[in-house]
């Protein structure tokens, strides 16, 4: 089963899984970012079931988890070059790709339908993160090979 998912997994191009990585969080800032205004509910998110003074914390971390993943994403597709912060990328790819994991298994003991439909897209960047971990020192999109 897992030389399954992995064959899987190398079918996801580098390509698509840093696009996954810049559209996706960009939509999901928005998002948090509609949720902070009052405009959607608090409910919705972090399993439905925080109240008060936690809650903006925790929303300010899912702003800068969003960022995170987009910042990823662009390193590797090479829109923003980070020469001397190369290593710290890898690293947070790498806690990323393990937070991600586990709110996705979170995300499948939430009490709110909404973010069980979203459990889905946490796999989803799962699978983006692993795919670039995969190539530590970024990909050429041009040449589709390794740099």
């Amino acid at each position: 089963m897992i030389l399954t998912l992995h064959t899987h997994i190398q079918k996801l191009s580098p390509r698509a899984a840093c696009r996954v990585l810049i559209i996706l969080p960009a939509l999901f800032l928005v998002f948090h970012a509609l949720i902070l205004v009052g405009i959607l509910p608090k409910n919705i998110v972090w399993g439905g079931r925080l109240t008060g003074a936690t809650f903006y914390p925790l929303e300010a971390l899912a702003i800068v988890l969003n960022l995170l993943l987009m910042l990823a994403g662009s390193v590797a597709a090479g829109y923003v070059t980070a020469p001397r912060a190369a290593g710290l990328i890898d690293k947070i790819k790498w806690v990323l790709f393990y937070f991600v994991v586990f709110n996705t298994i979170g995300g499948l003991f939430s009490i709110t339908t909404f973010e069980v439909l979203l459990t889905p897209i946490t796999a989803l960047y799962a699978l983006c993160l692993y795919r670039l971990i995969q190539f530590p020192d970024g990909f050429d999109f041009k040449t589709r090979q390794n740099t």
